[in-house]
């Protein structure tokens, strides 16, 4: 029994231990974590413009949500667990993944932010370059989808009466990150002009093709994007012409929309918003006035 008991007390007294050592270990990893997020924060990190940084940082943030994920399974269990034991592991997970998803969302802003210089580069390849956009939209929409999963895990925490009310801060961060990114997949660039115009804004070539343009927010390095109008996506459903033609230079499925008019047109009307935006957030009309 003498030994049993021993046992008892040696293995309690390891988990405790552990669980300090996990503790201390946890919060170095936050100090860390606070310190590069208020460096990103303040812009005060430069990222160098290369294909390979950008496939690190895809890497990195696949890595993140990863571990974001296993911390939100190890909330769950113990939430279940003695609630004033744990509390203290809660609310240092909880703050891990706070602290993991807004570092996640400022590397990210700042990849969608500077895409557009690495198709300025000549010497990359502009494929590449699109495939990497296309990650970046997934990487966001991702993170979107684990803030609806961790709001509902911090309302669980807050139903067992464990007190996070310090994270209140972090909540608010994680809003204003997640509606930049929200804003950036939501955002498409419109023009309709007429074909001379279009070649003296730069936005085509001679030939009347035009060149660089990326899924989502790339622009040959010579045109002006000024010229572009910027429209919500969710709130979009027509846009107005008012031409004698129009041809659409983008790539936009023929039965996601229509043109609206009879002797004239007035109006491109957006019919499945989800197929018309698919494969560029850019729309261009060639329009005859």
């Amino acid at each position: 029994m003498k030994n049993l008991l021993s046992i008892i007390l040696l293995t309690t007294l390891f988990i405790g231990c552990s669980t300090k050592n996990e503790n201390a270990e946890l919060k170095a990893q936050l100090a860390a974590l606070a310190e590069e997020n208020a460096m990103l924060a303040a812009d005060d990190i430069e990222m160098a413009l290369t294909i390979e940084v950008y496939q690190e940082m895809l890497t990195e943030i696949d890595e993140n949500l990863a571990a974001i994920d296993d911390k939100h399974s190890m909330v769950k269990k113990q939430i279940t667990g003695d609630a004033e034991t744990v509390e203290e592991d809660i609310q240092l997970h909880l703050e891990h993944i706070h602290g993991s998803m807004t570092n996640t969302k400022h590397k990210l802003s700042k990849m969608q932010q500077n895409i557009d210089e690495l198709y300025a580069n000549e010497d990359l390849d502009e494929e590449v370059i699109l495939a990497l956009e296309i990650e970046l939209d997934e990487a966001a929409d991702a993170i979107i989808e684990r803030d609806e999963v961790i709001d509902a895990l911090n309302s669980e925490v807050v139903e067992e009466g464990i007190n996070i009310a310090l994270l209140s801060e972090a909540y608010e961060e994680q809003a204003i990150l997640t509606d930049a990114l929200y804003g950036a997949l939501n955002t498409a660039f419109v023009i309709a002009a007429t074909k001379k115009e279009l070649k003296e804004f730069g936005i085509i070539n001679a030939e009347g093709g035009f060149l660089g343009m990326g899924r989502v927010k790339s622009l040959a390095a010579d045109a002006d994007e000024g010229w572009f109008i910027e429209i919500p996506i969710d709130e979009t459903e027509e846009i107005n012409l008012a031409c004698k033609k129009a041809k659409l230079l983008t790539t936009h499925p023929q039965s996601s929309y229509s043109l609206t008019g009879d002797k004239t047109i007035e109006s491109l009307k957006i019919l499945d918003a989800l197929a018309f935006w698919d494969k560029s957030d850019f729309l261009i009309i060639e329009v005859v006035k």
